[in-house]
């Protein structure tokens, strides 16, 4: 996991050069290995299901998930503000935290009841079924978020992670048992993705409810500080949600399930190339706090350089070979998205580039900007969804992730030029940063090679 430490003054770029470069490993190991898994499911499910059932199970297994980031009400992130803030009331935070979970997961459940027979009407009646059905699992999805927020709150970071690692192994292991026994059909698939969260959930209750305080008093002074807390942090988490999800909901209630099935195939590549940026972006806030603007603004530009060094292999890589990947990876069903694919591979390097150079806001005391980039992109992109969509199909919706993309990049500088005038020389530390860079990766190269001295 990431280091977290405070950045005062202007370290020697040498020194934070590798400590950043070793915090920004520890990220990326862990979100690779949860990439793997991730990546080997996906795979056994559009192999297996072919474009038309993986479309079905992303109806399905979507909206427990999505609808339970809507209604989290900023619990999440007020659960760890109010356990590490006030330490005399922790037991009534948990139970008021599990309390109002439960509550929310109600909500959405009986608010996906409602929704999804209108939105999912142009699929099988037995896949509507079965979508409000799963719905039941909105309760269990919100009470994994808060105990995950309630374990790293605690600083047990590792257990958290595990939770999920532990999950995706065994979905995996449940998905090859049912392909082993001929059974995996959508409906299958989409069970075992959401029933092996149970035991993610039993073994973080046995950690967490004994620190539970079930007192009615204690727990109302904690729900009001939950709520105020929250409420006011709830747009970001709101907008957060909306970011990832939207589009895969809005697209399944416009195309058809196999449509659905190539591009939730075609995203889930693309996304590949925004694990390094994620993970950078992750040790970036944390090691730019109490940075001077400058610092705060060069650290990101170094960063960037570096991030957009490696994710450009990788992109021009997919965009020479996506067909070929996506034929031996998930199956010649799949070919024909290798379109939607260049197009997104676009639209993830954009993405990534954004969510590095808006760290600096975020350190500097300035989350406004960043929500306003975040509500920016979803007024972008659900009206060019709405438009292209129904009229371009896949290649429709990915090319209105692309022009939403570039309006929050456009956006971006207008803040930078605007907030932060003046505090670099864009020109001038663009090419300042990008031969630190170069000359930091020669060096550990040369002594990587270098002989041992006898």
């Amino acid at each position: 996991m990431p280091e977290v430490s405070v950045v005062q003054g202007a370290p020697s770029n040498n020194t934070a050069a590798a400590n950043h470069g070793f915090a920004l490993a520890k990220a990326l190991s862990g979100r690779v290995g949860l990439l793997v898994l991730e990546s080997m499911t996906g795979m056994l499910c559009a192999r297996v299901l072919k474009p038309e059932g993986r479309g079905e199970l992303s109806a399905m297994i979507l909206w427990p998930v999505f609808l339970c980031q809507i209604f989290t009400l900023g619990i999440p992130s007020a659960t760890i503000y109010t356990i590490r803030r006030k330490a005399e009331n922790v037991g009534a935070t948990i139970a008021g935290a599990l309390t109002l979970s439960s509550v929310t997961g109600m909500v959405a459940t009986i608010f996906g009841f409602i929704v999804l027979p209108f939105w999912l009407k142009h699929y099988s009646s037995t896949v509507v079924e079965h979508s409000k059905w799963f719905m039941v699992f909105a309760p269990v999805s919100m009470a994994v978020m808060i105990l995950r927020g309630i374990l790293e709150a605690y600083g047990q970071f590792g257990r958290s992670a595990v939770s999920l690692v532990m999950t995706r192994m065994l979905t995996l292991c449940a998905l090859i048992g049912l392909v082993s026994l001929h059974s995996l059909t959508s409906i299958a698939a989409a069970y075992a993705y959401l029933l092996t969260g149970f035991p993610a959930l039993i073994w973080m209750l046995i950690l967490v409810a004994p620190k539970a305080r079930w007192s009615l008093k204690p727990m109302q002074v904690a729900l009001r500080a939950m709520l105020t807390y929250g409420l006011r942090s709830y747009g970001i988490d709101l907008c957060g949600a909306l970011s990832q999800y939207i589009d895969q909901a809005l697209v399944l209630g416009m195309l058809s399930a196999a449509q659905m099935g190539t591009y939730t195939v075609a995203l889930s590549l693309s996304r590949i190339l925004n694990v390094i940026a994620v993970a950078a972006s992750t040790v970036l806030f944390p090691r730019t706090v109490g940075a001077s603007p400058r610092n705060a603004v060069l650290t990101a530009i170094r960063t960037q350089i570096a991030v957009l060094a490696m994710t450009s292999v990788g992109a021009t890589a997919m965009m020479v070979l996506g067909q070929t990947a996506l034929r031996l990876l998930y199956g010649g069903e799949y070919a024909n998205a290798a379109s939607q694919l260049r197009i997104l591979i676009i639209e993830a390097v954009l993405s990534g580039s954004l969510s590095i150079m808006s760290q600096p806001f975020m350190a500097l005391g300035k989350p406004g900007v960043v929500t306003t980039l975040q509500i920016t992109g979803l007024l972008t992109s659900i009206p060019f969804i709405i438009v292209l969509a129904p009229r371009f199909g896949t290649e429709g919706a990915c090319v209105a992730l692309v022009l939403s993309a570039c309006v929050r990049v456009v956006l971006l500088g207008v803040c930078y030029a605007k907030i932060l005038p003046g505090v670099v020389d864009w020109r001038a530390d663009v090419r300042t940063e990008f031969g630190n860079v170069f000359r930091s990766a020669r060096g550990r190269v040369a002594l990587r090679f270098r002989p041992a001295e006898a």
